[in-house]
């Protein structure tokens, strides 16, 4: 079985929010269709979140951080596309790659789309992404 894993290497700047990160994905050609649920066929397996604080703070509140978030995620299907739920401007997502686990396979997508109303940011790849 073969695991790809998603590297977000990202400066995760919460601003008073919070956000969950899961997966989701469209078809090649839907950017305009709003999505509101999030993919079946691709599963996180483990997250790996390092988390550093800022010297921001305001009355004792902690106002940012940022951080390297690692996900590995199960592809059931071959896929063009790789969706997350990050809310902005709560989260910046600064640098993102996927590597296939035990290969030398590296993907980083060629743009991005976010879906203000499901606060779903997808990753559009070049290539296929294979399952796996």
């Amino acid at each position: 079985m073969i695991f790809l894993k998603l590297l977000l290497n990202s400066a995760l700047i919460f601003i008073g929010g919070t956000a969950l990160l899961t997966k989701e994905n469209l078809e090649n050609n839907s950017n305009s269709a709003i999505i509101y649920r999030l993919q079946d066929f691709i599963k996180p397996i483990h997250y790996r979140l390092n988390i550093e604080l800022q010297q921001f703070v305001e009355e004792e509140e902690i106002k940012s951080f940022s951080g390297e978030c690692t996900v590995f995620i199960k592809i059931n299907h071959p896929t063009w596309n790789i969706s997350l739920h990050a809310q902005q401007p709560q989260i910046e997502i600064k640098d993102t790659s996927l590597d296939q686990l035990n290969s030398k396979k590296y993907y980083v997508p060629k743009s991005d789309t976010y879906h203000y109303e499901s606060h779903i940011l997808v990753f559009h790849f070049s290539e296929e992404i294979s399952s796996g």
